[in-house]
């Protein structure tokens, strides 16, 4: 992967985390995981610490990680 490449992307998490948090912060927590897993795919899949930290704050508040799977 390229310098650019590997910038674009560091670039996209930033605005990801940045979008995310700010629906944490107004309490939109089922929009957070929305717009989080549209983004990086299922939470329980989640390896980087941004991602980690963010899916904490959501699990505190939607009830774990039992809720939070997709049925089957």
């Amino acid at each position: 992967m390229t310098t650019v490449a590997v910038e674009k992307e560091d670039e996209q998490l930033k605005t990801a985390v940045t979008k995310t948090k700010a629906l944490l912060k107004q309490g939109l927590y089922t929009d957070a995981l929305t717009c989080s897993t549209n983004l990086w795919g299922p939470i329980d899949s989640w390896q980087l610490i941004a991602q980690r930290k963010i899916a904490s704050a959501i699990y505190a508040h939607l009830g774990g990680t039992e809720t939070l799977r997709p049925s089957r």
